[in-house]
């Protein structure tokens, strides 16, 4: 359950750090700026084995990085996908859902601009 906590905390904070864009108000508390809308995650099972996804149905290629975008009361949870492309971080319009109570483990790394397409 605290993954899940961990989740919906990080849910919040993103939400609010477009809120801040939007309306030009900033907060110093805030562990995501104005400019750093996104905290990529990274999810493992038990076995270590980290998620993986197809970015694209008739790719090969996957992402193991996301980004939160809704977390369920019980801990499901929608994710759009990350890709590095060019040196830089894209949100592509890809989703999967995953239900947290299947993850034993998730990473969270420094906020990040999220070109969104």
């Amino acid at each position: 359950m605290e993954i899940c906590k961990a989740a919906k905390d990080i849910d919040q904070q993103q939400k609010e750090a477009i809120l801040q864009t939007s309306s030009r108000i900033s907060y110093d508390n805030s562990l995501v700026t104005c400019a750093y809308d996104t905290i990529p995650v990274k999810f493992f099972y038990s076995s270590g084995n980290p998620l993986k996804v197809s970015l694209t149905v008739a790719s090969t290629s996957t992402t193991d990085l996301f980004r939160i975008s809704q977390v369920s009361d019980d801990c499901t949870i929608k994710l759009r996908l990350i890709e590095l492309k060019d040196g830089k971080f894209v949100c592509t319009k890809q989703t999967c859902f995953i239900d947290l109570n299947s993850i034993s483990c998730m990473q969270c790394f420094e906020p990040i601009c999220c070109i969104k397409v």
